[in-house]
């Protein structure tokens, strides 16, 4: 046994003391960690704010608290009798409730603009989740079609190792010429050569891993890759199932709803604003309410003279003209409620190409894994009949090392399509929104 295929079987001992790895666990971590998911994450933790906030414009309630001391000197350059000049001290301490009656639906729909941003935001945070879900899959079978093509490039190389030995031996037995021995050895030396390239490019792929999965160090991955499956489901009900579930169009959707409630805000200024109000203060400094002034009573002392004070009220407003701002606030609310709709129907448009896409995949390794199958058991058959004549001396040993290659081709590339079979399963499982 050669140098190198040892030192590749004392790698992957090596590799059997790391910890496994399987993909629904490399999944589960990459949604868990991504730093993508915990930005949209902190996202809808801001949307659960907002929608608090607007809930809160239901009413308002505030307390204030007051104290001042203020000099002061009125009547300059003047003779008239009332001045005053001296420290004047100032407190007070007031309670508000305002309610709005009527707001023209104002605040209906500000509540219901943020409610559909928390649910934009939460599937926001489910397509980030998606999205890393789908890239640690890549990554994942990406290692592990390395690992398999390397494996079969070990096992190749054996066998190119006894092929060897066998012209070896019919050379020195006078049964075959100097030359095969040469080209049997060249050809191990090239599979070697490429055994140590699959090595180094695992060794980069699991890197790339670790670091995706926010790993120390690489995992060893003992997925299996697996057959073709029996049907796959028709593209329309793929479709629908896609259209149902996919986070992207539903918080499409939310946003777009949302921005129709932000056309009622807007329409909401055409109409009377009535509100209630009650106030209450106690201090030597109230305000009148809805008049912005204020009574002074002369002293230093701003704990003189307080009482309290008592008001309740009504307030309409009405917008009779603002110089066109509300019509043109109207307007873009529209025009930004159409550019919504259009974004919606292109991720409609992105999802279908990515389901028909998947599925097509899906078809297509399906269909090249049952050939490859049928080719390889023949592979393996003009194999052994190859060495059989070999050794007997009715073939050349060119006829013996085709066949090897041929069946390595045929080894790899079921390998390969085995490996993308698997990765357009879960990519289409996550097209459709399905649980990853």
């Amino acid at each position: 046994m050669s140098e190198l295929l040892m030192a590749s079987l004392l790698a992957t001992a090596t590799a059997t003391a790391a910890p496994t790895l399987t993909l629904d666990e490399a999944v589960e971590r990459a949604m868990s960690t991504s730093p993508a998911a915990k930005g949209a994450q902190a996202l809808h933790a801001r949307a659960d704010l907002a929608e608090l906030r607007s809930q809160l414009d239901r009413f308002s309630f505030r307390v204030d608290a007051q104290l001042q001391e203020v000099w002061a000197k009125t009547g300059i350059g003047s003779d008239r009798d009332g001045n005053f000049q001296g420290w004047l001290g100032l407190s007070n301490l007031s309670a508000r409730l305002d309610v709005p009656i009527f707001s023209g639906f104002r605040v209906e729909s500000n509540v219901a603009r943020a409610q559909h941003l928390v649910v934009a935001a939460e599937e926001d945070l489910a397509a980030e989740r998606r999205a890393a879900a789908v890239a640690a899959a890549r990554a994942y079978w990406g290692v592990r079609k390395l690992s398999f093509l390397h494996d079969l490039q070990a096992q190749a190389l054996e066998r190119l190792t006894g092929a060897e030995r066998i012209a070896r031996a019919r050379v020195s037995a006078g049964l075959a010429p100097p030359l095969d021995e040469n080209r049997a050895e060249a050809r191990r030396r090239l599979q070697a050569v490429t055994l140590e390239d699959l090595e180094g490019q695992r060794a980069e792929a699991e890197a790339r891993l670790a670091v995706l999965l926010g790993l120390g160090a690489p995992a060893r991955l003992v997925e299996a890759a697996p057959e073709a499956p029996s049907a796959v489901p028709d593209v329309q009900d793929l479709l629908q199932t896609a259209r149902a579930r996919r986070p992207e169009l539903k918080a499409a959707r939310a946003r777009l709803a949302a921005q129709e409630e932000v056309v009622q805000m807007a329409i909401s200024e055409y109409y009377p604003q009535l509100g209630a109000y009650a106030l209450f203060q106690y201090g030597n400094n109230p305000a009148l309410a809805g008049a912005g002034s204020r009574a002074v009573y002369i002293s230093a002392n701003p704990f003189a003279q307080m009482a309290g004070d008592m008001q309740v009220g009504l307030t309409l407003a009405v917008n009779l003209f603002d110089t066109l701002n509300t019509h043109t606030k109207v307007k873009d609310a529209r025009l930004e409620a159409s550019r919504l709709a259009a974004a919606m129907e292109r991720a409609d448009r992105g999802v279908e190409e990515e389901v028909r896409a998947a599925r097509a995949r899906v078809t297509r390794f399906a269909r090249l894994l049952e050939t490859l199958g049928e080719a390889e058991a023949l592979a393996r058959d003009n194999l052994k009949i190859s060495l059989e004549r070999y050794e007997d001396g009715s073939a050349l040993l060119l006829e013996l090392l085709d066949a090897e290659l041929e069946l390595l081709d045929v080894e790899r590339r079921r390998a390969d399509t085995r490996s993308e079979l698997a990765l357009a399963a879960f990519e289409l499982e996550a097209a459709t929104g399905g649980k990853l």
